[in-house]
């Protein structure tokens, strides 16, 4: 015998089929518009981004000015873009200074020159790097080392010097100084870099374990700024040139493994940051820099295809091979695969290339020995110790001839405020000459 059903058996028996068509439609509805609220949440975003990016007009980036030029049009899809990173201090604390390991100075040089090309002929990014000592003909200008461009005619005579060295087309330019780079970094939470072992340099304010650390924005503007330390990335500029290929490729992969791209949320306040850390010709779009990005974020040391322009040191300059450099130029130029060369190092100078005297200015007894340990533990090599004709020095004078300026050069950057000094002659048998003034101090 069949008892009575359940009230609701007989509800969902005679459930009206139109009743789950109208639900799915509800459903349909309900993506459809989500889905055009988050369309609508992106080009929002891509609009503010583009207001809100500082940006400057660049006339050697225009097209006419290019044809003027002569230079090549890169194939279509083609992307070329110029990257910079300056050595200004503006805006930064005497606190922040310090916990940069620097000091306030004038002028505005370029620390990094990059040019990065997205060709649709290769799978991945090209960054080819300029030596800051590399010679070159800058228009209206004469001869001068390349990172010295900026400070005479600020970007646009940089970008008219780059295009005109390489023969290359400029499509955007980025530039971004120490305090925009600390920015950037906190801004995402740090970035972890790992090290097969410690790194020390003092001059940077960097002292890193060896492992993995996560670095703020400090740290991090050390890291990439070193050149005094030997590590697995290498020694001097090409040292730092590997460093930061390698912090760009770790930055770019915390930014899109935590999301930030896909969160309206995250990507605002990273695009707020941006906007008060970088400047851009007036043309570059949010999407050009979402497509740069995108490339960029595969880098590392053993998968990128890392140049730097291939030349030899002659005092006071970086001379670049010039069949070799222009085989470099020639593929980008048409955006085909690399030549093997532009990975030779530079035959850079270093601490042990230089001999010194050191000569005590003051009188204090053991001054001269103690400056001479202090420069000795930095690679020079100290041949001679003694006294100056006069002990009324208050700065570290560095003497040298014309065709030993790098080497003083070399020697005054690890002096903060010593004065450079040429003259004709040196007596002694020796590269510099350094007299010690009472302003140095063996703890500086």
């Amino acid at each position: 015998m069949t008892g009575p059903r359940s009230p609701l058996f007989t509800s969902a028996r005679r459930a009206p089929r139109g009743g789950w068509r109208r639900a799915a439609r509800i459903v349909g509805i309900l993506l459809v518009a989500g889905a055009l609220v988050a369309l609508a949440t992106i080009l929002f975003l891509w609009r503010y981004a583009d207001s809100q990016i500082d940006r400057i007009d660049l006339p050697a980036l225009a097209k006419d000015a290019q044809t003027d030029a002569q230079l090549v049009e890169p194939t279509p899809d083609t992307l070329n873009v110029l990257i910079v990173g300056t050595d200004s201090r503006e805006g930064l604390s005497e606190e922040e200074l310090l916990r940069l390991g620097t000091e306030e100075v004038d002028g505005n040089r370029t620390d990094t020159i990059m040019l990065v090309q997205v060709a649709p002929a290769r799978p991945r990014a090209v960054v080819v790097s300029f030596p800051r000592d590399l010679r070159v003909d800058v228009p209206g200008e004469g001869v001068a080392k390349i990172n010295g461009v900026h400070n005479l005619g600020g970007p646009n005579l940089l970008a008219q010097t780059v295009q005109g060295y390489t023969g290359v087309a400029i499509d955007h330019y980025v530039e971004v100084d120490i305090a925009g780079f600390v920015q950037l970094t906190d801004a995402i939470g740090g970035v972890e870099v790992c090290l097969e072992s410690a790194m020390e340099d003092v001059y940077a304010a960097v002292d890193l374990p060896a492992g993995c650390s996560l670095l703020d924005g400090y740290q991090a503007a050390g890291f990439v700024r070193a050149r005094r330390t030997v590590d697995s990335f290498g020694r001097d500029d090409f040292g730092r040139i590997a460093r930061q290929q390698y912090f760009i490729g770790q930055a770019m992969d915390k930014v899109t493994s935590a999301g930030t791209l896909l969160n309206p949320v995250k990507l605002k306040n990273l695009i707020d940051v941006v906007a008060d850390s970088i400047t851009t010709d007036k043309d570059l779009s949010a999407t050009d820099m979402l497509r740069l990005a995108n490339a960029l974020k595969t880098i590392g040391l053993e998968d990128v295809e890392m140049r730097m322009v291939p030349g030899f040191w002659k005092a006071p300059y970086i001379y670049a091979y010039p069949e070799q450099a222009e085989a470099l130029f020639q593929s980008l130029r048409d955006g085909t695969s690399l030549p093997d060369v532009g990975l030779t190092q530079p035959d850079e100078l270093v601490a042990s290339d230089v001999s010194l005297a050191v000569l005590n200015g003051v009188g204090s007894e053991g001054l001269a020995a103690q400056f001479g340990s202090f420069i000795e533990a930095r690679g020079f090599r100290v041949l001679e110790v003694g006294n100056a004709d006069s002990f009324e020095y208050t700065n570290v004078v560095v003497t040298f001839t014309e065709e030993n300026r790098p080497k003083a050069e070399l020697v005054a950057e690890f002096v903060p405020g010593a004065e450079l000094r040429v003259v004709p002659t040196i007596d002694l048998d020796v590269d510099v000459l350094v007299v010690v003034g009472s302003d140095w101090s063996a703890g500086q």
